[in-house]
């Protein structure tokens, strides 16, 4: 099992996920997500509830908000240089499979799987990421670089998975 303090970049990967805020749904969602890491020969090392500040949001986004989480991969028996693909591979078959449900899961969206990149994103202005997201302020968060990037659709209605800025 990986811990935090010999993890070293490459080993573990970070799925950042919108989930239902029905309870049983959001277990089920988590379910299929841990059931196929696993299954494709990566190992779940464990969740983390996001910390999450909504009482900026409008209307909309409050009515809609997701639970955010993310879900620690480690590498397992996937060879490094093949990491990034599998976490491709394995976003790739939860969304069908959870596309093929009889039920409504439009709240349940994986931002970003990757060992590389963090995706932070939500129905926000660019100026509210941060104070949605307490994590991007935190003194020991360090990154090379972030980047910001807002657009306003104007051929969609506005939903937390389609959003901008992320």
């Amino acid at each position: 099992m990986l811990c935090a303090e010999t993890a070293r970049p490459g080993e573990y990967a970070v799925a950042m996920v919108f989930l239902p805020t029905r309870r049983q749904l959001a277990e089920r969602c988590r379910k299929l997500l841990e059931r196929t890491v696993e299954t494709e020969g990566c190992e779940v090392l464990g969740w983390r509830k996001v910390p999450t500040v909504s009482s900026g949001l409008g209307t909309l986004a409050k009515s809609t908000e997701p639970v955010v989480n993310q879900l620690f991969i480690g590498r397992g028996s996937i060879a490094q240089s093949r990491f990034e693909q599998k976490l491709y591979v394995i976003r790739r078959i939860v969304e069908k499979a959870a596309a093929g449900w009889k039920t409504d899961c439009s709240q349940f969206y994986i931002t970003s799987i990757s060992s590389r990149i963090i995706v932070y994103k939500g129905l926000l202005t660019g100026t509210q990421l941060p104070e949605y997201y307490p994590d991007l302020l935190h003194p020991a968060l360090k990154s090379a670089f972030a980047l910001l990037h807002q657009r306003f659709s104007t051929n969609t209605l506005p939903s937390w998975n389609l959003a901008q800025p992320f």
